[in-house]
């Protein structure tokens, strides 16, 4: 058996072994491209795929040992695939202001971009899968399907924002309304799971102006832009990981770049830094999160910015919200840039 050269997929195309792939682009070898041809073919693709289930796991504990000696509260570091009791209350946030509405039309914006980018492709497609649902904190309906959607997460893991597709894989147009069981049996024909994440920031120039600081004697904080990730999503991403055995990938998008990063980059990450490892606090959440430099990850497309209008609401109880919406924009996507971060 040829476990060190390479396996082919009709006759032609070569799929590189996993003892010769980066730990990153493994997932993208076994699940992206998993049909090999050979009488030992799938032997190796399945004692592949289990050996990589093990160092996830591994590195999964340490990140845990880790995590509580921070200080992180245990209920935010239960990993697996198992789901978490659902607790009597649920509290519903009281209500949406105006900075909130201005993230989530940035985020939703950023979501069409990359969906948009990866549909031109003629090899895979984008489905949209997370929760889309835009009523309002004040509206009479919003608790109970906020607290829906939280027992759903409990159960199942934190559904991504897309999901990845081959083009001939046949699917619904949206995924949004599945219930759990319904998304878990669809997950099983997908290629990986996109958190898209959007940032007001154009990395190149913010990288740029950190340089000509250093170079002036001074110090910045960062000398480049990061991947934030809030310590209670860790469990819950990984929950989704461990009971689909798909890989989830963060897609940072900016206002001229496109940047992604394997979501199993942020324990190796919570591990290389050991002691060392800050929890940042952000006042304005109080949610510890962590910065992961963004050149753990690689950059997989650009982003042409978008134009802005005003929205301005006035709600029932006399209360204005008033912020900017993108408009318009456009991404490209290198989808071999994509498929190597998988």
């Amino acid at each position: 058996m040829d476990t060190g050269g390479s396996l082919r997929e009709g006759g032609n195309r070569p799929i590189l072994c996993w003892r010769r792939r980066a730990r990153r682009t493994q997932y993208y070898v076994l699940n992206a491209l998993p049909d090999c041809s050979g009488p030992w073919a799938g032997c190796c693709v399945a004692h592949a795929r289990a050996s990589i289930r093990m160092n996830l796991q591994k590195e999964v504990l340490k990140a845990r040992e880790i995590l509580l000696a921070k200080g992180v509260d245990k209920r935010f570091c239960r990993f697996g695939p198992k789901g978490e009791p659902v607790p009597e209350r649920i509290w519903a946030p009281a209500q949406a202001m105006s900075k909130f509405q201005m993230e989530q039309a940035l985020g939703d914006w950023a979501e069409e971009r990359v969906a948009t980018a990866i549909n031109r492709s003629t090899d895979c497609k984008a489905i949209a899968f997370g929760d889309n649902d835009k009523t309002l904190s004040q509206e009479e309906s919003f608790a109970a399907l906020y607290r829906a959607g939280k027992v759903r997460e409990l159960e199942f893991g934190k559904r991504s924002d897309l999901l990845l597709f081959k083009r001939t894989t046949e699917t619904p147009k949206e995924a949004t309304v599945l219930s759990g069981e319904e998304a878990e049996v669809l997950c099983r024909s997908c290629e990986a799971a996109l958190e898209v994440r959007s940032s007001r920031t154009s990395a190149h120039r913010y990288i740029d102006y950190c340089k000509k600081q250093k170079e002036l004697g001074k110090r910045p904080a960062r000398m480049e832009p990061s991947y934030t990730v809030k310590v209670e999503d860790l469990s819950k991403v990984y929950r989704w990981m461990a009971r689909n055995k798909k890989p989830l990938i963060y897609v940072q998008v900016f206002f001229d770049s496109i940047y992604a990063l394997n979501f199993t980059e942020v324990f190796r990450f919570i591990n290389s830094k050991g002691e060392k490892l800050t929890l940042e606090n952000p006042s304005r959440s109080g949610k510890f999160t962590i910065m992961i430099p963004l050149s753990l990850g690689r950059q997989i497309g650009t982003v042409t910015p978008p134009d802005f209008e005003v929205v301005h609401t006035m709600h029932d109880n006399g209360r204005h919200d008033i912020y900017a919406r993108p408009l318009g924009g456009d991404a490209v996507i290198d989808l071999k840039e994509l498929l190597a971060v998988i």
